[in-house]
């Protein structure tokens, strides 16, 4: 017998504006003009739950399923008599009828920079949602419930669905097994938590039918809620900050008390988290499900333009999974398998909805849009080596607001001892990683990299700011780096390989190296800064590095430290009276001498302090 499955929610058209080339100039007159300038063309797609209806049944095609319908406005039918609404005849929807939700879309490469004919049309813009200036939609989807369901799929953007109980109320009078319940903001406030809740949708789950609804929400919206939680850095730091959001922060209580929640980290990761019946009251069980060789939003960054529909993709895979589990446990010491399965190729198939996009780009045809339903969910099975899952531990003090701990994925995996100097052994001999280290997250950054999360976290803090600081258009002084470590460690080599993936193509990196140790006085500075100012006017983007800049001149400690201020902290150098600015680059002052800050800042307070003794004051 097929299984049921039922799909109810906020719906709304995808209104998406394709550009079209302009055709050139009319040299007998008889091309109107508009025809001439470009144009941009309009379509018209199933958005909300009409969209996720179609990937529900793409992802379980021996499913039957039940989605909403949408009966013709009078003013449009041929007849008396109601009929289901046909997509031929969404453009001639108004948005009092319907809520419109507005995409502007794009011509970009299709993943293949050899090829750059290839192309795929993806998502330039979001501008935003229209519906009726007051009141509701006039259209009402309706959803006929079978005497039997086995999977409710309720999806709750945030619209009229949640507040309107006539549209769900009958879907839970013989509920299913298991309801899905596709979150978005605003979430439950905690301090309306189990009642008062301007979310009556939630309330009814809350209070009824908790021990059967899976929670899907993503980690953005939680952060747009005021959870501290970082984002590429460290797989380990991410989960652990999600966690501490859950079990120490009191507004996120609600979310905190569901039986199974998934977060969702965009399309590289997501946090399964569980509040079993037994626990109290903050306590619970969690999973991290990750790319191990990436990080939040790497996936997506990667790929040029944007799609719409990502939670939908994802929460149809997990339906598709679960459709065969009849009811999740209300107590687990361990993920259940068809779960963890769902949440693996969700998350592969949100990125299959990335590269593929709208469809590649015929030169002889007019791009016409749609969603790549029946592409998607294809190889599902290559989800699973595709990401790892590993427990995580709850923060130990709620109290804390950094509650990361030395919690590593690797110890985890990989306990020290034989395992782990077998795995080191075959990394360094072999060169290329081996089996048992397939599953730990791996920092790459060009020819360097590294398993060590303390390493992942700072070099990727170091590419998170050279990022931000390269797209800032008014860059009026240097972003300036020290590095510590004794010669041949590596210090320069990292942070060139950083620097390098993240100009990549877009930006020419020019590396300059003075080594302070073998100048002669401060007057050979300038000449340097010439150096670098030079890079900068030829459209480059300077690596300055400063080596030994914590070397001794005259039995004077960090001796070139005040000659480096000016240019770090307004951007220019003086010479013979002259100020001239340097512009945008990047400083890097390599210490061979002092080990780590402390002891800088260290020995800048023993000068400070001689120089009070010998003077009597410092002022």
């Amino acid at each position: 017998m097929k299984k049921q499955i039922l799909v109810a929610g906020d719906v709304c058209i995808d209104v998406i504006g394709v550009p079209v080339p302009r055709k050139g100039d009319s040299e007998d007159g008889r091309e109107e003009n508009w025809r001439l300038t470009g144009e941009i063309r309009t379509h018209y797609l199933r958005g909300g739950a009409l969209l996720l209806a179609d990937m529900v049944l793409a992802a379980a095609p021996a499913a039957r399923l039940i989605g909403p319908r949408l009966e013709t406005p009078k003013a449009l039918r041929s007849g008396k008599t109601s009929t289901p609404l046909v997509q031929t005849l969404f453009e001639r929807l108004t948005r009092a009828e319907i809520v419109h939700s507005v995409l502007r879309a794009g011509i970009f490469h299709t993943g293949d920079k050899a090829d750059k004919n290839d192309k795929t049309l993806r998502v330039a813009q979001t501008l935003g949602f229209s519906g009726p200036v007051a009141g509701k939609p006039k259209l009402t989807p309706k959803v006929l419930p079978p005497a039997k369901q086995d999977i409710l799929v309720l999806d709750d953007t945030g619209n009229r669905f949640r507040r309107d109980a006539s549209q769900w109320r009958a879907l839970l009078v013989n509920p299913p097994g298991i309801i899905i319940h596709k979150l978005h903001h605003p979430l439950p406030p905690a301090s309306r938590a189990g009642g008062g809740s301007g979310n009556s949708l939630w309330n009814e789950l809350v209070k009824n039918h908790r021990d059967r609804t899976v929670v899907i929400v993503s980690a953005d919206d939680l952060r747009a809620a005021g959870a501290v939680a970082s984002r590429q850095l460290s797989w380990e730091r991410t989960a652990r900050e999600t966690l501490w959001n859950l079990t120490g922060s009191v507004e996120f209580a609600p979310l905190a008390d569901c039986r199974w929640l998934v977060i969702r980290f965009g399309l590289d990761g997501a946090l399964c988290w569980h509040h079993p019946k037994s626990a109290e009251a903050g306590s619970g069980k969690a999973w991290l499900i990750f790319d191990p060789n990436g990080i939040e939003n790497q996936f997506a960054s990667a790929i040029d333009g944007e799609m719409v529909g990502y939670g939908s993709a994802f929460t149809a895979s997990l339906t598709a999974a679960l459709r065969n589990t009849g009811r999740l446990p209300g107590d687990a010491s361990e993920i259940p398998s068809g779960l963890l399965a769902g949440i693996k190729r969700g998350l592969y198939a949100a990125r299959r909805l990335l590269k593929v996009g709208f469809g590649k780009i015929d030169s002889k045809k007019s791009a016409s849009p749609k969603y790549p339903i029946a592409e998607i969910f294809k190889d599902a099975g290559a989800a699973e080596s595709a990401f790892g899952c590993i427990k995580v531990p709850l923060p130990s003090q709620k109290a804390i607001a950094d509650p990361t701990g030395d919690w590593t994925i690797l110890k985890s995996l990989l306990p020290g001892g034989e395992v782990l100097r077998q795995a080191a052994e075959g990394l360094a001999l072999q060169k290329k990683a081996p089996v048992s280290l397939g599953q730990v997250p791996i920092g790459e950054f060009g020819k360097l990299k590294t398993y060590d999360r303390t390493e992942i976290e700072s070099y990727r803090a170091i590419s998170n700011l050279m990022r931000e600081y390269l797209a800032a258009v008014a860059s009026k002084r240097p972003l300036c780096f020290a590095v510590f470590g004794p010669p041949g460690s590596g210090k320069s080599f990292g942070v060139e390989q950083v620097a390098e993936t993240v100009t990549g193509e877009a930006y020419k990196l020019k590396k300059l190296v003075f080594n302070l140790s073998q100048f002669r006085g401060p007057e050979e500075l300038s000449p340097a800064f010439h150096l670098v100012r030079d890079a900068v006017l030829k459209g480059r983007v300077p690596l300055v590095f400063f080596d030994e800049f914590d070397s001794s001149v005259g039995g004077i400690r960090l001796f070139w430290l005040k000659y480096l201020l000016a240019p770090m902290q307004d951007g220019e150098f003086l010479e013979r009276g002259v100020v001239h600015p340097i512009g945008k680059a990047i400083f890097v002052f390599a210490g061979g001498n002092l080990r780590q800050l402390r002891e800088i800042c260290a020995s800048r307070h023993r000068q400070i302090g001689h120089h009070a003794g010998n003077h009597g004051s410092l002022r």
